[in-house]
């Protein structure tokens, strides 16, 4: 089924990259699943940024430059759990909880704007 350029913009980053899926057919649970994981992968690559730098060379959590990359990563993933999970799991829930409550109305103001909005008609220039 081909999407029309209206219904990509309704649709949104996210949910615009699913093949033929659109967002009113589709429960605000399924919408909540769907997020539940990125503010885990953010908090990992927040953590990545500075891990390296952050505690020296004193610590089982620290980088260690000539160790293989499995052992590098196992301390990462061990300071990632120990220093941030918490914080990364209260994002999910945050998040989890704005959209359970604000999402409907935001996608219905949202398709009421696309509507509004003449998004299909070709743009004309005039030449001066």
């Amino acid at each position: 089924m081909a999407i029309t350029r209206h219904r990509q913009i309704q649709q949104g980053l996210l949910f615009g990259c699913q093949s033929g899926a659109s967002l009113g057919s589709q429960s605000l649970l399924h919408r909540v699943n769907q997020i539940g994981p990125f503010p885990f992968f953010y908090g990992l690559l927040l953590n990545l940024s500075f891990w390296p730098f952050t505690l020296g060379g004193q610590t089982d959590l620290s980088f260690v430059p000539g160790a293989s990359v499995a052992e590098n990563l196992h301390r990462y993933l061990v300071f990632d759990a120990t220093t941030s999970l918490g914080w990364d799991t209260g994002r999910a829930i945050t998040n989890a909880l704005l959209i359970a409550v604000a999402g409907g109305a935001v996608l219905g103001a949202l398709r009421r704007a696309a509507r509004k909005a003449s998004f299909d008609t070709p743009a004309t220039f005039l030449a001066e």
